[in-house]
Parts: structure tokens; sequence; C-alpha cells
């Protein structure tokens, strides 16, 4: 193959590969963090979702999947971007995501969750704590 012959493959070669990479979802983290815990162990694979408490119905606002150590980063619905909590009313549901516990129903129900927030503007880190009496192994 000569070397004019070479730099027609190239871009053959090249511009698929770039369509592939410019088509991948960029990785977003940010947001607020928070952790989920139950009796001092971390509870990891599990989805959590934050839901605006203030008014009739609770309104989903973001979520995170825990880590193996409990800990997470809230992102917005859809997961367009970090969530940075404002002062306001929470609940927060949980559900397993293949984990190796399971919650109680309540749990995933924003109207029946234990889980309830009052976060202010000093407020670090969302952490929940799950009773230990409630989950099932």
């Amino acid at each position: 193959m000569t070397f004019a012959q070479c730099l027609k493959v190239i871009p053959m070669l090249v511009l698929p590969l770039a369509a592939v990479l410019g088509c991948r979802e960029p990785d977003v983290r940010g947001g607020t963090m928070g952790s989920l815990t139950s009796h001092g162990e971390p509870l990891s694979d599990v989805q959590v979702t934050v839901h605006e408490a203030s008014g009739s119905t609770p309104r989903p606002v973001g979520s995170a999947v825990t880590r193996l150590d409990g800990t997470f980063e809230l992102l917005v619905v859809g997961a367009s971007g970090p969530l940075w909590l404002p002062p306001g009313q929470y609940v927060c549901t949980v559900e397993t995501a293949g984990a190796p516990v399971a919650f109680p129903v309540e749990f995933s129900k924003p109207e029946s969750t234990p889980l309830r927030v009052s976060w202010t503007s000093d407020s670090q880190t969302l952490d929940l704590v799950a009773p230990s009496e409630l989950l099932r192994h």
C-alpha cells in the first residue's frame, strides 16, 4: 500500500471511532453528597430518591444509587446534572437495585417513608439511617 493510499484509508478508520466516542454519555457527577446506613453498616446498590415535601404531593427532585461504602451523590431527575439541595423539607424513598437487603414497601412510597429530612443552608451531607429491625436480609 502506498503512502497516498494510507492517507485515504485513515479517515475511514478514524471517523467511525470519533463518532462512537462522541456519542458516549458523559459521566455526570457532583451534587449533594450523602450516605445510607443501617445499624452502622453501609448499604450499597440502593436507589435513593429525594422528594420535595412542600405542597400536597411530594415531588421527586433527584436520585442516586449508593456505592459499596453506602455513599452517593445526588443527580437531578433524568441524571442530566448534579443536584444541590436547597433548604427545605424532603422525604427520601429507597429501593434495592440488586442489594442483598429488602426494604418494607413503605420505604418505597413518599407518602409513607420514615426517611424525612429538614435540609438547611448549613447542612453538609444527607445522612440517611434505615432502622435495622425493619430490613429483611
